[in-house]
């Protein structure tokens, strides 16, 4: 026993000078570690020496390194190798490792570099790990190159790279590995091998293609804008059930992302693999359904407003809704319930299209636009009129009936004689009965007589609700994905002419020969 150890003292010395691992900072090239095959593994660790030409296996390639099965004794710690891979992450190694004599800082702590051959294939067990040591930080910083852990993130994460140097085998990390403890709960790389120190590092896109290996293609991603960073160059959004870290590339794709709101909908030509996706341009979509499919939309919730309506009014007949107080169906009833439909229709219509158009990442955010507020305020406001004016009316003519009652039941009082020399009167027209004609209702007085009022305000209305409807088609056309739309306003000149229609429609009322 006692040989044995002095043989691995031995040996150890001879690889302090073999491999030419020098006292850095206080901490010898065996660290600080007491048994004698902790000591062997940090003079692997520690080795500040670059592997020649003639030391690299050619045969160790990232992906030869990612091949499933025990490889424990398939790579030899005496040969350098060349990674072509893409960083998937950068970090900090362990705190209070003997290899680095336990000091915690960061200057004197390894970074872990973490790659993978695909990085559409990069779960934890794909990953193969690449080491900074301490030393090779501060060789690297005498010649004026920061390898820092922050700056090493900052650089490579996210891009394809060339790395160099000594491989390894971490026995320490033999059971967290997939090749020799397959499918283990604690897995979180593919294998223990690992290049360790690396002694060099460089931005390799083109390495990339030429080792074969594909870098990532510039691709869309469409999804929700969840948060957007103050200086609008960087943004999450949720895309394919995961939240997507994108940054702003330089050109026309920065104008374009300070435009974006959070609950956008977005399209994102992106040029790298998560996690740090570049954006080189960004656009709010639109969804253009064809004629056809906006026509079966609006007819499909017109339908679906019918059916909520006969619900709620059980076996009552729909018409009932423009019933009068005089029986007789209401002209301002008419416009308020048309108007009401078109705007429930078109709402309706709306949220389905974007709730389509964006894959379901938009439910709602449809603005009522003013005018059409107005409008049908003004519907509204002309109801109100002419129902206070057909209640006088209706009051009106029980108190006369109750007079002529009163007086002769059976006898209708002698109209008073004009004055003398007058022209005789015309025979005052007699009040309608409640009988129910529609759309006859709609253009005739409380008389039954033709109203042009009425018919004139009928004409403003179905054309204003035809001329809104087809502004209604050509935006569904080309409908915007944003997080907030506006429903197509009235044109003023309609509005005008309604507003116009509708005085003259009350004032007719109210100077009617029953008022």
């Amino acid at each position: 026993m006692k040989r044995t150890s002095i043989l691995l003292l031995l040996s150890a010395w001879i690889g302090v000078n073999a491999l030419g691992q020098s006292v850095f900072d206080g901490c010898p090239g065996i660290g600080n570690a007491k048994p004698a095959n902790v000591q062997q593994l940090n003079l692997l660790k520690n080795r500040d020496l670059a592997p020649s030409l003639q030391d690299i296996d050619l045969a160790a390639t990232l992906t030869a390194l990612q091949q499933l099965g025990d490889d424990t004794s398939r790579w030899d710690s005496k040969h350098g190798a060349v990674f072509h891979g893409y960083v998937i992450d950068v970090k900090p190694g362990g705190k209070a490792e003997t290899c680095n004599c336990k000091v915690s800082d960061a200057a004197h702590r390894d970074t872990h570099i973490e790659l993978v051959a695909d990085p559409t294939d990069s779960g934890p067990d794909r990953r193969v790990i690449v080491e900074v040591s301490p030393r090779w930080r501060a060789k690297m910083l005498a010649q004026g190159i920061d390898w820092s852990t922050a700056t090493l993130e900052k650089t490579y994460k996210g891009h394809w790279v060339t790395v160099t140097g000594w491989l390894m085998f971490d026995s320490e990390h033999k059971g967290e590995a997939q090749n020799t403890a397959p499918d283990g709960e604690a897995n979180w790389r593919a294998t223990a091998w690992e290049i360790h120190p690396i002694t060099s590092i460089e931005l390799d896109e083109k390495g990339a293609v030429a080792a074969n290996l594909k870098p990532p293609q510039p691709h869309q991603i469409k999804g929700k804008i969840t948060s957007i960073d103050p200086s609008g160059l960087s943004f999450e959004m949720l895309a394919n059930g995961s939240i997507r870290n994108v940054v702003v590339d330089a050109g026309p794709a920065v104008s374009a992302a300070k435009r974006l709101k959070v609950g956008d909908v977005a399209n994102v030509d992106v040029t790298n693999a998560p996690p740090a996706e570049k954006a080189t341009k960004v656009e709010v979509p639109v969804t253009s359904p064809t004629w056809p499919v906006i026509a079966v939309v609006l007819l499909g919730s017109l339908l679906f407003i019918y059916l909520l309506t006969k619900l709620l009014l059980s076996r009552r007949p729909v018409l009932e809704l423009i019933l009068g107080l005089d029986g007789r169906y209401s002209n301002s009833k008419f416009q308020m319930t048309l108007w009401f439909g078109v705007l429930m229709v078109t709402y309706l219509a709306a949220v389905v299209f974007r709730a389509i158009g964006s894959g379901g990442l938009l439910i709602g955010g449809v603005d009522i636009p003013q005018n059409l507020l107005l409008l049908s305020g003004l519907s509204a406001l002309s109801f109100a009129g002419a129902k206070a004016i057909t209640s006088a009316n209706v009051k009106n003519q029980a108190v006369n009936t109750d007079t002529k009652t009163t007086a002769a039941p059976n006898q209708q009082p002698a109209p008073a004689p004009p004055p003398a020399g007058a022209a005789a009167l015309p025979p005052r027209p007699q009040p309608a009965t409640t009988k129910r004609s529609f759309p006859g209702d709609l253009i005739n007085d409380d008389y039954g007589v033709l109203s042009f009022a009425r018919f004139q305000i009928m004409v403003i209305t179905l054309i204003a609700v035809a001329v809104y409807v087809a502004r209604v088609v050509a935006f569904f056309s080309n409908l915007s994905l944003a997080g907030r739309v506006s429903l197509p306003d009235v044109d003023t000149t309609i509005l005008a002419a309604f507003g116009l229609g509708q005085g003259a429609y009350l004032t007719n009322k109210v100077v009617s020969p029953e008022s």
